[in-house]
Formats: C-alpha cells, sequence, structure tokens
C-alpha cells in the first residue's frame, strides 16, 4: 500500500491550496491512499469540493463532511468504512473531532484499516482552565484513536498530533512509517505477518508549516 499524508492548512487561498494539492497527486500519484488534514477548516475555498473534483475518476473520498478525509484509489477494495467522534469542540479552540477509517481489502484473507485524525494543539498563554479542557479533548482523541485500531488486527494509523515531545503508543508492536515532528504514522502488523516501510519520501508545501509525507508499507507473513 502507499501511503501519503499531509496537512493541507488553515486560512490559504483557493489558488494556495490547488498549487499544494496538485503537487501532492503528482508525487504520490494515482494508485495511493492519501490521508488529509486540516480540509475546510477556517477556510474561505471548498477545499472539499475540489479535491472531489480532482480525485472524482481516481479515488473514493471516505469522511467528506470532515476535516480528515481518506483518498482510497478505486483499484483497492474498500471492506468498510466508519467515522468515530473523537472530542467536542471548544468554541475558538478546536472544532469536533473525529477518526476517520476505511478498512481496504489487500487480499483474500487480509483487510487492514487507515486511521485519519487530528489533536486539538494547546496554544502558549491559555488559561489553566482552557489548558485542562484542551487536555481533556486531546486525550479523548487518543483513546478514540486506541479504540479504533483495537478492532483491527492489522492497520496502519496516520495523525497531526500537535505533540512534539511524549507521544504515547497507540498500538502495541507499531512500527514507524513517518515521524514529522508533529505529523505522525506507525502500522500494527498481527502474530503472523510483519510490517515493512520503504520508499519514504517528503514534499514541502507552503501551508501552515507542514510538509507531506510518503511511503509504501506492506504486511508480509512473517518467515
Amino acid at each position: 500500500m502507499r501511503l501519503v499524508q499531509a496537512n493541507l492548512g488553515r486560512n490559504v487561498s483557493e489558488a494556495e491550496f490547488l498549487r499544494n494539492f496538485d503537487a501532492l497527486l503528482e508525487r504520490g500519484g494515482r494508485r495511493a491512499v492519501y490521508a488529509l488534514q486540516e480540509i475546510d477548516e477556517a477556510d474561505a475555498p471548498e477545499e472539499m469540493d475540489l479535491i472531489q473534483q480532482r480525485v472524482r475518476l481516481t479515488h473514493h473520498v471516505i469522511g467528506d463532511h470532515t476535516a480528515v478525509p481518506i483518498l482510497v484509489p478505486h483499484h483497492l477494495a474498500l471492506f468498510s468504512v466508519h467515522l468515530e467522534p473523537a472530542c467536542k469542540g471548544l468554541a475558538k479552540f478546536t472544532p469536533n473531532r473525529v477518526v476517520t477509517e476505511a478498512v481496504i481489502q489487500l487480499g483474500k484473507h487480509f483487510a487492514p484499516a487507515v486511521l485519519n485524525t487530528h489533536l486539538p494543539r494547546l496554544p502558549v498563554g491559555v488559561t489553566d482552565e482552557i489548558r485542562e479542557q484542551l487536555e481533556e479533548r486531546r486525550r479523548d482523541v487518543r483513546q478514540a484513536l486506541r479504540t479504533r485500531a483495537k478492532e483491527h488486527h492489522a492497520g496502519v494509523w496516520l495523525a497531526d498530533t500537535n505533540t512534539h515531545r511524549g507521544w504515547p503508543t497507540i498500538v502495541r508492536g507499531e512500527k514507524t512509517v513517518t515521524d514529522a515532528g508533529i505529523d505522525k504514522a506507525k502500522a500494527w502488523a498481527p502474530e503472523r505477518r510483519r510490517v515493512i516501510v520503504t520508499d519514504r519520501w517528503t514534499l514541502n508545501l507552503t501551508i501552515d508549516g507542514h510538509n507531506a509525507h510518503g511511503a509504501r508499507v506492506v504486511w508480509p507473513k512473517a518467515a
């Protein structure tokens, strides 16, 4: 499975969004699974509409009413999809958060899950009360991610963690796919399989200080 993670930011123009998204599609290719974050968050352009226009012939859009959609290429078989409420919003600080899930059939008896989410940020200088409310919501999102991961023997989670240090393990035995500051992705496998990650790459974006990251993840049977 080819995986791409990209936070496409907020407060950007339509032209800037499309420049970055088109560059992402060119680098990742039509056969990649894309986990996107911050779609239609505090933006004037209708980013989801633009995404759907660009990929309508190549990808299914899972979570098209969320800020964390997953784009699954048509050549891969979708086994199931799910949206898990992760935390309630907090006015002026964070919207409601969800975990978007797509389970993809890669073999006759093998269907790993792709989980995508985004944690609330902890701004500097907030009151202790606001900080505690945001910390509680961050714990809620991590727990929602764990809860969904436990439902699947294999998979990969991707997140804008808004966490530079102290990020906890989500799934026992998970292996790093990407770990670029606050943007993280980890994959896990059942007992009789293992995770192999190859072909990592980074694409410079001009949005919100994030870059895009890609890799190839496979779950071969253990020797």
